[in-house]
């Protein structure tokens, strides 16, 4: 009994954290992009802990499903609970992986995207945006930035 029950709940802690919740800093995303070739990129930052968190996923899985051998996609969470993550992940099946901004990029929580989306401007070497919603085509250059929600994120999708 001890055995079946020890199995049971290593298979359910396993299909749980076989997703990660990766902590990234722009510079982390940066190298990703570049080690991508032929493929276009999204990023698009959200709030695990909204009453729509299970929309938002929802919305991920259909994206990531349907455009992932042409798409790499880093959809980046602002908290500092990864359980919230966690939670999202388990509760919609999602099986991608989902990403936070590192809190070594800003240590307050209320101005870490900004912090996040001014440090990759510079890095992608664009003017200043504060962003929701970034896009690249297959060669990095970027075709959106703005305030795209995530039940728009299949119209901002570099198609080229």
């Amino acid at each position: 009994m001890k055995t079946t029950l020890l199995l049971l709940l290593s298979t359910f802690s396993s299909a749980i954290f076989a997703q990660q919740v990766i902590h990234i800093t722009p510079q982390q995303l940066m190298d990703n992009i570049r080690k991508t070739e032929g493929k276009s990129t999204v990023i698009q930052f959200w709030n695990p802990n909204c009453k729509e968190v299970s929309e938002i996923v929802t919305e991920y899985k259909a994206a990531e499903e349907g455009y992932s051998k042409t798409t790499d996609f880093y959809f980046i969470a602002i908290t500092s609970k990864d359980e919230l993550i966690v939670k999202a992940i388990a509760e919609n099946n999602y099986k991608y992986n989902l990403y936070v901004v590192d809190a070594s990029v800003q240590p307050d929580l209320y101005e870490r995207r900004q912090t996040f989306c001014k440090q990759l401007s510079k890095l992608l070497k664009i003017k200043e945006a504060d962003f929701l919603s970034l896009c690249l085509d297959k060669n990095d250059k970027v075709t959106y930035t703005g305030d795209a929600a995530y039940s728009d994120i299949k119209k901002v999708i570099p198609t080229k």
